[in-house]
Formats: C-alpha cells, sequence, structure tokens
C-alpha cells in the first residue's frame, strides 16, 4: 500500500508541471490594416454661361442641354468615386454702375454628363444630386435664366455660378 501511495504521489507531482505549462500557453495571430487613397477633387470652370444678347422685357433661358452657351465645369477624382453635386444660389447679375438683372435656376438648370459635349441627364441646382465620376470624370453643365424688366439699363452684367463638390463615401 506504500509503494501504491508513492506511486500515486509520484504520478501527482510528475502531471503538475504539465498541468502548468498547458495553462500558461498563449497564442497571438495578427491581421493588416488597410486604406486605399483616393485621388483629391479637382474642380475646374471650363465654359462660361453665356445668354448673349437680351432684350428688354423679354425673358431669356439657357438649358443645361444647350451645350454652345451652357455653363460646364470639369471634375476629376477618384475612379467611379460617388460625388455630390450643388450651386449656390444666384439671384442677379450685376452691372458696372449698380444696375441688377434678376437670374434663377429652374429645376432642370443643371446637367452631367462623361463627355464636354453632351449632357446625359439634368437636375434641380439648388437640391443637387449625387453622380459617379465614371473613370475619374464627370462633366458639369449649367443653364438658367435671366428677365430683364422693361426699363432695364443696358450694359453688360455678370454674377458668379459657384459649383460645389464632394465625395459622399459610396
Amino acid at each position: 500500500m506504500k509503494k501504491l501511495t508513492m506511486i500515486l504521489a509520484l504520478t501527482a507531482f510528475l502531471a503538475i508541471p504539465a498541468m502548468v505549462s498547458a495553462q500558461g500557453q498563449g497564442d497571438a495571430a495578427s491581421i493588416s490594416a488597410t486604406a486605399t487613397v483616393i485621388a483629391q477633387l479637382e474642380v475646374s470652370g471650363e465654359e462660361d454661361l453665356r445668354f448673349g444678347d437680351v432684350i428688354p422685357g423679354i425673358a431669356s433661358t439657357i438649358a443645361a442641354t444647350d451645350v454652345g452657351n451652357a455653363g460646364r465645369f470639369q471634375i476629376q477624382g477618384g475612379g467611379n468615386q460617388e460625388v455630390s453635386l450643388s450651386f449656390d444660389n444666384l439671384t442677379e447679375l450685376a452691372a458696372t454702375g449698380g444696375a441688377t438683372l434678376p437670374f434663377a435656376f429652374g429645376s432642370s438648370s443643371a446637367g452631367f454628363g462623361v463627355s464636354s459635349g453632351e449632357a446625359d441627364g439634368t437636375f434641380d441646382p439648388l437640391a443637387g444630386t449625387d453622380q459617379r465620376l465614371d473613370n475619374g470624370v464627370l462633366y458639369v453643365f449649367v443653364g438658367g435664366t435671366v428677365t430683364p424688366t422693361a426699363g432695364q439699363p443696358a450694359g453688360s452684367y455678370e454674377g458668379q455660378i459657384t459649383l460645389n463638390v464632394a465625395y459622399t463615401g459610396n
């Protein structure tokens, strides 16, 4: 019986390091953190919105699809990235000397396209829209309406049209 007790005690003593070793054993794994930085947006005004000669008392409208007279912007950025487009509200053009000419956007006064020569669709410039940069490029066209009064002073009138562009993250 003494031998059996001693064998059991010796077996228990030898098993303790194995249990301690198994309990102290750890494991680890790694993953990579990755990010792709997309190209910074570049917006440039390429063509001015041109109404040409207007007659006092008669409104004149240029459609966004009127490529010969509509204003045009070019946007360059990350390929196939979505951008939001909107315009600041321009309400009048001004002449030297202080005279103003009422200006307004219509609900389809802005357009977008993948070619500089054609608008593929239109949108409300004040409501804005989200579009994709096809191959990293998008063209935005803009029109509007000027409404000279019957007594509108003669002169050259001008106003700045501002296009706001930002990545949406989609």
